[in-house]
C-alpha cells in the first residue's frame, strides 16, 4: 500500500492526526476511536516522507500492543521498522548499550520480596504496606525528596536501595531513572520523531523523559484523560493538560468517531463520567446492557457460566435475555470476556468454568504454581549467565547443591528442546509443585524465549503480556489489564459496594476504572452484583455498587432467577487453566 492508499482509509480527524507536522501533537483518543490505527499510519507516513527509521520511537505500555503496532506495519510492506515497545524496552536497550553489561531487571514478585527484606534491615517491624507503597510512588518521580522527619521511609528507602546495589538488580523505576541520565548525558538527536501510545498513563519521571525527548525531536502524544487507572503507579491525567501547556506549541486533534462501542453504551459511559464525551458511535444504536444481581459470587459465577454456554453451544441471544436481541452466528469462546476489579474475585468464575467445561485462560500470575515456577526459571537463568549467587539463590528458597542441578538441567533445555519436560519434572519435583499439559506448554514455550537473551520480567510485565489471544478460550483478566482490548461480549462482574469503587481508593480513579471497563464491549455487555461475597476470606455483606444508580437509565434488569442444573449444549471440553 501507498501513503495515498493509506490516507484514503482514514477519516478527517484521523487524518489530521497523521499528516500534522512542524509541531508537537496531542491526540485525544477516546474508547474505540482508531488510536493505534492513527499511530501505524503516522509512523508509515513519516517514513514515506523520508524519516529514517531510525529517527523514530514509538512507545506504548504493553508489549501485546507493541506486537500489534510491528505486525500492522510489516502487513504495510516496510521492510526495516522503527523501534516499537515500552518505556522499559528502549530503557533497556540504552543502558544495555550504554554499560555493555546486562542488567538484572526484577520483577514485582521480587521487589516485594526485596522490600520486605529493606523493612527487616531497617528496623521496621511489622508489614508496612503504606509504607512500601509511599517509597514506590516516590520512586516514580523525578529527582524524589524525603522529609527528614519522615524517619521511617528515609530509613527504608536507605535499605531498599543499598540491597539493590549490593545484589546488583535494578527494579523497573531504575530503567526509566537510568535512560534519563543518558539522555540528559549523550542527548537524543538521532530521534526525529517520538510517539507515546497511551500517554494517560505516564509517571512523572517517564514524564520528564519525554520532556527531554522533545527538546530535539517531535513528540506525538496519543491518550484519554477519562481512562487514566494507574494512579498507584505514580500516573495522572494531568499530564495530558501538562504536555499541551509545556511543550507548546501543540496541535491537538480529538477523534470524535467511535467504531468499537454501540452508542448505547458511549452514551452510559458518558453519562457516568459525568460529561459528554463527543463520541459517535459508527455501530448504531446496539442493545440494552442487561443488569442481574445475585445472592452471593457463587450464583453469580454459575449464572455467567451458564450464559456463555449457552452463547457458544449456538442458541440465539433471545434465548439469553430477552433484551439482548439474537444473534444469527454461533459465538466463538475468544469472543468472550470477564472483568473484575480485584485477581482474588476470579476463584469462584474459575470453579464455574470448570464446571461447565468452558476452556477459558488466565494471566499466570494468577496461577499461583505456573506464577512460581515462572518465578523459579528466572532466578536460573540469571545464575546461568554467572549472576551474583546470592540474591537469586535466596529468592529460589532451595540449597546451593539443588541449584547448581538445575542451572545444568536449565542450560541443556535451552540448548535442546526436547530435554525442557525433563527439566520441568525436576523443577516440579524440587519446588513440590505439580501443574497440568496446558501450564506445562505454556513453561515451555518460556524456556524458549530464554534465547533471546531478553530479560522475562520485561517480557511479561503487564498481565496482557501473559495471555495469548488466538487460544479459542474465554479470557479472564482484572479491569486494569484490560485497558486497551476489546470483545465482542464483556461480562463486568463483582459491581458491589467496597468493591468498585474499591474500598478506601482515589474515588476519581476508581470512575475511570468503570469507564474503562464498559467500553471494553464491542457488542454486547453484562453487568452483575452480588449481596454478600467472600472478599480474602472473610464473608460480607456488600449489595449493588452507587456506581450502578449513575446509568441506571440504560440498564435492563432482570431478576435472579432459580439456578436449575441443565446439561451443557456442547460436548464438554479441556479448560485452558
Amino acid at each position: 500500500m501507498n501513503n495515498q492508499d493509506l490516507l484514503a482509509t482514514l477519516n478527517d480527524e484521523q487524518r489530521a492526526a497523521v499528516c500534522s507536522q512542524g509541531t508537537h501533537l496531542l491526540v485525544i483518543a477516546g474508547p474505540g476511536t482508531g488510536k493505534t490505527r492513527v499511530l501505524v499510519s503516522r509512523i508509515f507516513h513519516l517514513l514515506n516522507e523520508g524519516t529514517r527509521p531510525e529517527g523514530i520511537l514509538a512507545v506504548t505500555f504493553t508489549n501485546k500492543a507493541a506486537s500489534e503496532i510491528k505486525e500492522r506495519l510489516s502487513r504495510l510492506g516496510l521492510d526495516r521498522l522503527p523501534f516499537v515497545g515500552t518505556f522499559h524496552s528502549w530503557a533497556y536497550s540504552l543502558v544495555l548499550n550504554s554499560t555493555k553489561k546486562r542488567p538484572y531487571v526484577m520483577g514485582e514478585d521480587e521487589q516485594r520480596q526485596l522490600l520486605r527484606e529493606a523493612l527487616e534491615a531497617a528496623g521496621i517491624k511489622g508489614r508496612d504496606k503504606g509504607l512500601k507503597d509511599r517509597l514506590l510512588l516516590l520512586k516514580q518521580q523525578y529527582k524524589p525528596k524525603i522529609d527528614e522527619a519522615e524517619g521511617e521511609l528515609l530509613a527504608l528507602w536507605e535499605s531498599y536501595h543499598a540491597l539493590l546495589s549490593e545484589y546488583d538488580v535494578m527494579d523497573y523505576d531504575d530503567l526509566i531513572i537510568r535512560a534519563v541520565e543518558i539522555v540528559e548525558k549523550n542527548g537524543s538527536g538521532y530521534l526525529s520523531y517520538v510517539l507515546v501510545d497511551e500517554f494517560q498513563d505516564v509517571s512523572q519521571l517517564q514524564f520528564h523523559l519525554v520532556r527531554l525527548l522533545a527538546r530535539s525531536s517531535l513528540i506525538t502524544a496519543i491518550g484519554d484523560a477519562n481512562q487514566a487507572i494507574y494512579g498507584f503507579r505514580g500516573a495522572s491525567p494531568r499530564f495530558m493538560e501538562r504536555f499541551r501547556n509545556e511543550l507548546g506549541p501543540v496541535e491537538t486533534v480529538r477523534l470524535s468517531k467511535a467504531y468499537r462501542c454501540p452508542q448505547r453504551i458511549l452514551d452510559a459511559a458518558s453519562s457516568f463520567i459525568g460529561e459528554d464525551s463527543g463520541l459517535v458511535s459508527q455501530k448504531g444504536t446496539g442493545e440494552g446492557i442487561v443488569y442481574k444481581c445475585f445472592e452471593n459470587e457463587e450464583r453469580e459465577a454459575a449464572w455467567i457460566a451458564g450464559q456463555i454456554d449457552r452463547l457458544v453451544g449456538g442458541t440465539s441471544f433471545e434465548s439469553l435475555n430477552a433484551a439482548t436481541g439474537a444473534a444469527d452466528a454461533q459465538r466463538s469462546l475468544s469472543d468472550v470476556c470477564i472483568l473484575y476489579r480485584a485477581r482474588f474475585m476470579s476463584e469462584p468464575l474459575v470453579s464455574a468454568l470448570l464446571r461447565q467445561g468452558i476452556p477459558f485462560h488466565t494471566p499466570f500470575r494468577q496461577r499461583r504454581k505456573v506464577s512460581r515456577l515462572f518465578f523459579a526459571i528466572r532466578h536460573l537463568a540469571a545464575l546461568l549467565e554467572g549472576r551474583t549467587e546470592d540474591f537469586h539463590i535466596k529468592m529460589l528458597g532451595i540449597k546451593k547443591k539443588e541449584a547448581v542441578f538445575l542451572i545444568n538441567q536449565l542450560k541443556e533445555a535451552i540448548e535442546q528442546g526436547s530435554l525442557q519436560d525433563e527439566f520441568l519434572k525436576q523443577l516440579e519435583a524440587r519446588l513440590n509443585i505439580s501443574v497440568g499439559d496446558q501450564e506445562k506448554q505454556k513453561l515451555r514455550e518460556i524456556i524458549g524465549l530464554l534465547r533471546s537473551k531478553a530479560p522475562l520480567s520485561l517480557i511479561f510485565k503487564e498481565e496482557q503480556d501473559e495471555l495469548d489471544f488466538s487460544v479459542e478460550a474465554v479470557t479472564l483478566m482484572t479491569l486494569h489489564a484490560s485497558k486497551g482490548l476489546e470483545f465482542p461480549i464483556v461480562f463486568l462482574c463483582g459491581l458491589d459496594q467496597d468493591v468498585l469503587p474499591w474500598k478506601d481508593s482515589d474515588l476519581d480513579e476508581e470512575r475511570r476504572l468503570f469507564y474503562v471497563g464498559l467500553t471494553r464491549s464491542a457488542e454486547h455487555l453484562f453487568l452483575t452484583s452480588s449481596k454478600r461475597r467472600k472478599i480474602y476470606g472473610r464473608r460480607v455483606e456488600t449489595g449493588p455498587s452507587a456506581f450502578l444508580t449513575k446509568i441506571n437509565d440504560y440498564l435492563h434488569k432482570d431478576q435472579q432467577k432459580a439456578n436449575r442444573k441443565k446439561p451443557s449444549l456442547k460436548k464438554k471440553q479441556k479448560s485452558l487453566f
